[in-house]
């Protein structure tokens, strides 16, 4: 092997070591040790070929490092998406239970007040006594304040409800966060 091309295969041994490195491996800062020591020893005596089986390793083990960090990033890169999926899936777990707790909340309302809150009450009577009609005559503070759903959106109140028209409906307008489209959540919609 002519001295130029060993020097060559340092150089790549080199260039691959500081890509194996930056994408963050041991094997990119034992390639660019390799490649340096290679190319110091074609520098130092050309006409030798004692550099060689130095490149050669460092270009190998750059490489290795190249492709292991390949595989790393896509690797993660892969479980960071699905872990996106769950997150989502966790949210909407976190809509079904508030939907659940306001209808129990709205049930202890309806026990204590005699009816459920007008839609124009809204959620706000499980705080706030409400002071349109009717306004019950033993009202009790349900909850300390009406939670918004997990997308920061609030929960909106519908009486009389979309399937039973008997008891109130609660809606989250879902991860879109747009009221009527299809990843609404309803409390009367499983």
């Amino acid at each position: 092997m002519p001295p130029l091309r060993t020097s060559g295969l340092a150089v790549a041994s080199l260039v691959f070591g500081i890509l194996a490195f930056f994408s963050g491996g041991l094997t990119g800062i034992v390639a660019v040790i390799l490649g340096h020591m290679a190319l110091s020893q074609i520098k130092r005596r050309p006409q030798e070929l004692t550099g060689s089986g130095l490149a050669v390793a460092g270009l190998v083990t750059g490489y290795i490092g190249v492709v292991i960090a390949a595989f790393v990033v896509l690797t993660f890169g892969g479980l960071i998406f699905g872990m996106k999926g769950i997150a989502n899936q966790a949210k909407i777990q976190q809509a079904r239970a508030d939907l659940m707790s306001l209808d129990t909340a709205l049930a202890t309302y309806k026990l204590n007040a005699r009816n459920y809150p007008t839609q124009g009450q809204s959620l706000e009577a499980l705080v706030e006594k409400p002071t349109t009609a009717p306004v019950p005559d033993t009202w009790v503070k349900i909850t300390k304040r009406v939670p918004v759903d997990p997308w920061s959106n609030p929960y909106q109140y519908r009486f009389p409800g979309s399937v039973d028209p008997t008891t109130p409906e609660i809606i989250s307008s879902g991860p879109d966060g747009t009221a009527g489209t299809r990843d609404d959540l309803s409390s009367q919609k499983p």
